[in-house]
């Protein structure tokens, strides 16, 4: 009886406040749907299929941390929103030249292409090795952070067909190279999030579905290209995808049953004290958990992610994941009012990867990573010198 009466106080909780933002946003491309709803759907899969095909159950008393989180989250967006409607501005819809970005990113892209050809025969193509090869610090690494904004950015920079469709396979095959299925699918998805945005489309189911697909393709890909095809492959393939699907939310709930890991103090300062590190080091530092839960009960695959209030709850103490989470939600809940009012490209940019980030709280706190600081401030950047460059010319 517990049980369903905490399920029911989450599904409450999610259907209220998404009520509640569709009307102010009068869009499902808002911050609290892409944070709640993936997961949502992950959740329910759990507890319906996960005693029949030999993963760990989910427990129900874990679903608080997500309950209070999103509470948060959304009470710190709901401070955004009121900030910014008292100081709101001029309505811009102009959308900025990208000579200087262009050409910026194009220099990127020639210049991982160059590290990535001196690099084929190190590893094998999409292995972890090839990727820290081709990714890793100083110049190198900047370049291959920078190609992550060029993607999406290519789809409206080019005019001509032919160099725009070169341009995004170039660039697509560089960050399959890096190896990493996450990014790779923030990356599609920041795609798409930008391309329907700028457009003024709805959520579409079926360019939804299409994205999917081409996402579960990457994914079949990365591991084709890394461990080669047997007749176990696609077999092996389908229980890891349902294993990543499933292992932040399983991670999560097995730390809340076990109740043996103790707070490890705040981590979430860790991007922002790395990242000139990281600019100017051949070395990041690891910002991987050290600890490890199994979910996948016959296989024995283990999970070290713990979705994005589990992370948050988990490294930090209580009062500061409520601050971290009222602090994020302020943050996408602003970057969503700034984008209803500025369709710079860069700025749509920005807001698609972090409705990314929030998308794949089932999986992890991205937040927790370089990476996605590293994209926002070069957002950022292009942004401000393509604006510049519109006054000196007008």
């Amino acid at each position: 009886m517990t049980e369903i009466l905490t399920y029911l106080c989450y599904v409450t909780e999610i259907f209220l406040l998404n009520y509640i933002d569709y009307k102010y946003f009068k869009s499902l491309f808002n911050p609290f749907f892409f944070l709640s709803a993936p997961f949502s759907i992950i959740l329910l899969i759990c507890l319906l299929i996960n005693r029949f095909i030999g993963f760990v159950q989910f427990d129900y008393n874990s679903l608080w941390i997500w309950i209070l989180g999103l509470l948060c989250f959304w009470g710190g967006g709901q401070i955004a929103n009121n900030i910014y409607i008292s100081l709101k501005r001029t309505t811009l819809n102009r959308i900025y030249q990208f000579s200087i970005p262009k050409y910026v990113l194009l220099a990127c892209l020639v210049f991982s292409l160059c590290i990535f050809f001196s690099t084929i025969g190190y590893a094998s193509f999409g292995s972890k090795e090839f990727g820290e090869q081709i990714g890793q610090g100083g110049l190198v690494g900047r370049s291959a952070v920078c190609l992550l904004v060029a993607f999406p950015a290519f789809v409206y920079i080019f005019n001509r067909p032919f160099v725009k469709v070169l341009s995004l396979v170039l660039c697509f095959t560089f960050i399959l190279a890096l190896g990493s299925k996450t990014w790779t699918m923030n990356v599609l998805l920041a795609t798409f999030i930008s391309y329907q945005i700028i457009n003024k489309n709805k959520i579409n189911i079926k360019k939804a579905l299409l994205v999917f697909i081409i996402a579960i393709v990457a994914f079949i890909g990365y591991y084709a290209v890394s461990l080669g095809i047997d007749s176990d492959f696609f077999k092996f393939v389908l229980r890891h995808f349902y294993f990543y699907l499933t292992s932040g939310t399983l991670s999560m709930s097995e730390f809340v049953q076990i109740g043996t890991f103790q707070n490890t103090g705040d981590h979430m300062s860790f991007p922002i004290l790395s990242l000139v590190r990281s600019a100017i080091s051949e070395e990041t530092p690891a910002g991987h958990s050290t600890i490890w839960y199994t979910t996948d009960l016959i296989l024995g695959t283990q999970s070290n992610v713990f979705t994005f209030f589990g992370t948050l709850y988990i490294y930090n103490s209580l009062i500061y994941f409520i601050l971290y989470s009222l602090f994020f939600g302020g943050l996408s809940y602003h970057i969503a009012n700034v984008v209803r009012n500025n369709k710079s490209i860069f700025l749509v940019i920005l807001h698609a990867f972090n409705l990314s980030v929030l998308f794949f709280g089932w999986f992890n706190c991205e937040y927790f990573l370089t990476t996605i600081w590293e994209i926002f401030f070069y957002c950022l950047l292009f942004y401000f010198i393509s604006k510049c460059r519109i006054r000196q010319i007008t």
